[in-house]
């Protein structure tokens, strides 16, 4: 709700320039915290899930994912000051990211992973709330001209912070997290066995915020912050099943294991009601674009109510694309399966948004968009659809022909 509030008030205040310069650099460090992210919001969250009853094994993990994160953060730092001296578009707005890139530290160390893991989801909702409460305020204090970006990217950065200082906080004293002398080679093989998942979460940004990186060198700040208004809807639309397939995941890492039939059947309801839910959602913002896109960004966005109207069955794709790829190959180990179809996607993604973003500009982001998410369903049923069938015919309750 928070950002909903804070969205209309920046891209008004900054204007569409200085809006898409806010967007571009958070892509960019976004990169570096995908890096440091290594992939543990999905891998740490299965293992910490199966060995939270185990305190000693428990901190094991703990410690085992912070050393790799603090190794990567180190990496990410020599690259992103490497960037700050060479790039001439990072040097040009050096403080913008420069602010930006706390947001790569806090969320590095945001252990986020653990509290799903331990199906704590109510410190997860109050961390969040504290820091999106924290920038929200600062951010209508402290912004008030095109030229603030920068302040908007520190108040982001501050309010990451403190989340995450009070996130280690509870696993210090509420769970007695305490990080332990691990050998640097079962390090390594802790991260060699995410590597399949790491490459995977690589791969989504081929279609998410490559698509907003290419658009800023191909067209400029501008033609972001378009693109950018309409995407913040489509994406906050697709938040809304975050909640539910959060509590979900951790939960179906075992028993996809010990009640498969049972867990198949309750994920083919979900299929079903979600699916219906976002094909009202859909026809709603299509035949309703040009006057959300006027209150909540202001006349100066009505370019970005034909990408809207495109990218409209996105969250019905991603949210397909979660229960295909994530809720079920995932949980059932079939990490590879998972790889090659996000590799293909984000191939094609990249080809296609180079040439339709040439083209067309935002427009033809927005239909690389579409159209990559539509190829990951595709790919994500086709391997799962066995296990569907499989599990399910015996109830008779969904059936593919």
């Amino acid at each position: 709700m928070l950002p909903l509030i804070t969205l209309p008030f920046l891209t008004r205040v900054l204007g569409v320039n200085g809006y898409g310069l806010f967007v571009f650099a958070g892509v960019v460090v976004g990169y570096l915290g995908l890096v440091c992210d290594y992939g543990f919001n999905l891998t740490g969250t299965r293992d910490i899930a199966i060995a939270r009853n185990n305190p000693s094994l428990l901190n094991a993990l703990v410690s085992k994912i912070f050393f790799i994160k603090i190794f990567l953060l180190l990496l990410c730092c020599i690259f992103f000051l490497l960037g700050l001296f060479l790039v001439s578009e990072i040097k040009n707005n050096f403080l913008l990211y420069i602010c930006s890139f706390g947001v790569v530290i806090g969320q590095t160390f945001f252990p986020i992973w653990f509290f799903q893991g331990m199906e704590d989801f109510k410190s997860i909702v109050i961390l969040n709330f504290i820091s999106k409460t924290f920038f929200t305020t600062l951010v209508f204090i402290v912004v008030s001209q095109p030229g603030d970006a920068y302040i908007a990217a520190l108040m982001n950065s501050l309010g990451c912070f403190i989340s995450t200082l009070l996130a280690i906080r509870i696993m210090i004293y509420k769970y007695k997290i305490r990080l332990m002398k691990i050998h640097w080679m079962e390090i390594i093989s802790y991260a060699k066995k995410g590597i399949f998942i790491f490459i995977a979460q690589l791969k989504i940004s081929l279609f998410s915020t490559t698509n907003v990186f290419i658009l800023g060198v191909l067209c400029g700040p501008g033609a972001v912050g378009l693109f950018s208004a309409a995407e913040k809807i489509i994406r906050a639309m697709a938040m809304l099943q975050v909640p539910l397939l959060t509590v979900l995941y951790p939960r179906l890492s075992t028993d996809l294991i010990e009640k498969r039939d049972k867990s198949i059947i309750l994920l083919v309801k979900l299929i079903k009601y979600g699916s219906f839910f976002y094909c009202c959602g859909a026809v709603f913002v299509y035949i309703f674009a040009d006057d959300i896109i006027r209150v909540a960004f202001g006349s100066e966005y009505s370019e970005s109510v034909l990408p809207l109207r495109i990218m409209v069955l996105c969250p019905l794709f991603i949210f397909l694309n979660n229960i295909f790829g994530t809720q079920i190959l995932l949980n059932l180990g079939k990490d590879r399966q998972y790889l090659i179809v996000l590799f293909i996607a984000g191939a094609f993604n990249i080809a296609a948004s180079i040439l339709f973003t040439k083209l067309y500009a935002q427009i033809g982001t927005s239909l690389s968009l579409l159209f990559s998410e539509l190829i990951v369903v595709m790919g994500m049923f086709y391997f799962s659809k066995s296990y569907l069938i499989a599990h399910t015919r015996v109830s008779n309750t969904f059936i593919v022909k």
